[in-house]
């Protein structure tokens, strides 16, 4: 495999610098390569990606929102709301929320220096899976772009990505949207379906 590194565009704009990897010598090729090679769908759009059956807890700080914290009962097999109340939590609705925050891929990368307007140094919101190791996966939500997406990163990484406010809502649910209700009670003396 050769590797090799596109420049600038050259002096007529219709050609471009090349250099290959292992050479010093740069040449110009009578070709448009610079907008070929930077496109965003080469890159890897990923922001987080774990099993979504390691994790033992996780927490939801959406923003105007309760904090929302579940705890997985290794015991039981099943997981609970912790925060802001206790109660058994839907698993089938918890399954999918881990599902689609522990592959959570972007629309698209942020303009070059958009920390600032991002304002990812405050976040606004939060969403954080403790796994079986100890580690720690965290989004950290920023301002929004505009009224379809909205600046995020992973913490610890400094990449800022795009999503889509819909992805957003999917990883906001509200507190009772995830509580499982108690089965009703049958009295005595009717008989069950099985």
């Amino acid at each position: 495999m050769t590797h090799f590194f596109v420049g600038k565009a050259g002096p007529d704009q219709t050609s471009t610098y090349l250099r290959r990897g292992d050479s010093p010598e740069v040449y110009l090729v009578n070709e448009r390569l610079k907008s070929t090679f930077s496109r965003s769908e080469w890159r890897d759009l990923t922001i987080l990606k774990f099993n979504p059956s390691d994790v033992l807890e996780l927490t939801l700080k959406p923003k105007g929102e309760k904090e929302i914290s579940l705890k997985r009962n290794i015991v039981e097999g099943i997981w609970e709301i912790d925060k802001p109340f206790k109660s058994p939590a839907k698993q089938k609705e918890v399954d999918s929320l881990l599902v689609s925050f522990s592959s959570l891929r972007a629309q698209e990368f942020a303009e070059e220096g958009a920390l600032k307007k991002s304002r990812l140094e405050r976040p606004q919101a939060t969403f954080t899976a403790v796994l079986v190791d100890g580690s720690k996966q965290v989004l950290l939500v920023g301002e929004d772009k505009d009224k379809s997406l909205t600046y995020v990163k992973k913490e610890g990484d400094e990449t800022i990505f795009l999503i889509s406010q819909y992805k957003l809502r999917k990883l906001s649910p509200k507190p009772d949207d995830l509580k499982q209700e108690p089965e009703p009670e049958i009295p005595e003396g009717i008989p069950s379906i099985p």
